[in-house]
């Protein structure tokens, strides 16, 4: 938006952007509140945590990995670029 834009317009892009993400999380909320996702969390947490816990070690360590590069623009970086 340049100057020039009317006060009512970036309003509304500011309430549209802020009610998009808004609305995804209370979607995800209660889809993940269900019953049969909490029994299913219960009995596999530790196994989900382990897994993203290795999985974020793994990726906090990738710009010494051999086969690293970096994606498209100075500073952003592909987590694993051994995978895809």
């Amino acid at each position: 938006m340049d100057g020039q834009t009317p006060v009512r317009a970036a309003a509304l892009a500011v309430a549209g952007t802020s009610i998009i993400p808004a609305t995804g999380h209370v979607i995800y909320a209660v889809a993940f509140s269900t019953s049969s996702v909490v029994a299913i969390y219960t009995k596999t947490g530790r196994w989900i945590e382990g897994i993203l816990g290795v999985y974020f070690c793994f990726a906090s360590y990738n710009p010494y990995l051999p086969g690293f590069t970096p994606m498209a623009g100075e500073g952003s970086f592909r987590l694993l670029p051994l995978i895809g």
